[in-house]
C-alpha cells in the first residue's frame, strides 16, 4: 500500500505542476503569436500535448521511484514513514525538485511578465492609432525584416 501511495502522490503532483507549466507556455503561444495559434492549435495539438507532459513526468519520477523500492525503501512504521527516501538518491531528488517542483512556478510568472507586456504593446498600438485617426505602421518586433520592408515598400 506504501508503494502504491508512493507513486500516486509523486507522479500526479509532478503531472499538476507540469500541466500548469504547458498552460503557461500556450498561454504566452496564444498572446505573443495569435495567428500562429489560431492556424496551428487543435484538439489534436492539445491532446498531444497534455500526453506528452505525462509521458515526460513518467519519464523523469518511474527511475526514482522504482530504484527506491527495489534498493533504498524504509519501513512504513520507521520513523518518516511511507516516503521515498530521498538522500539515498540525492541526485535524482534535486534534479526532480528542480524540474517539475520549481521550474514550473518560475514558467509561470515569467509567462505573466510576457503577456502583460504584449498586452501593454497592443494598447500602446491601439493608442496612437486612435489619437490621429490613421493606421500607423508600426514595429511591433514580430515580424521578419522582409515583411516590414514589404509593408513599408507598399505603402510608400
Amino acid at each position: 500500500m506504501c508503494s502504491f501511495y508512493i507513486i500516486v502522490a509523486s507522479y500526479f503532483q509532478a503531472v499538476i505542476f507540469s500541466s500548469h507549466q504547458l498552460i503557461a507556455i500556450n498561454r504566452i503561444w496564444a498572446v505573443v503569436r495569435p495567428i500562429s495559434y489560431r492556424n496551428r492549435n487543435s484538439r489534436r495539438t492539445s491532446c498531444y500535448l497534455c500526453i506528452a507532459v505525462w509521458v515526460y513526468v513518467f519519464v523523469g519520477i518511474a527511475p526514482g521511484v522504482i530504484q527506491d523500492a527495489m534498493y533504498y525503501r524504509e519501513p512504513a512504521d520507521g520513523p518518516f514513514g511511507c516516503v521515498i527516501n530521498t538522500p539515498a538518491q540525492m541526485g535524482w531528488g534535486v534534479t526532480v525538485q528542480i524540474i517539475y517542483y520549481d521550474w514550473p512556478p518560475i514558467m509561470m510568472v515569467i509567462a505573466l511578465v510576457i503577456i502583460l507586456a504584449a498586452k501593454r504593446k497592443r494598447t500602446r498600438l491601439k493608442l496612437l492609432t486612435n489619437r490621429s485617426g490613421a493606421i500607423a505602421l508600426i514595429d511591433t518586433g514580430t515580424q521578419s525584416q522582409k515583411g516590414r520592408l514589404k509593408m513599408q515598400k507598399s505603402v510608400d
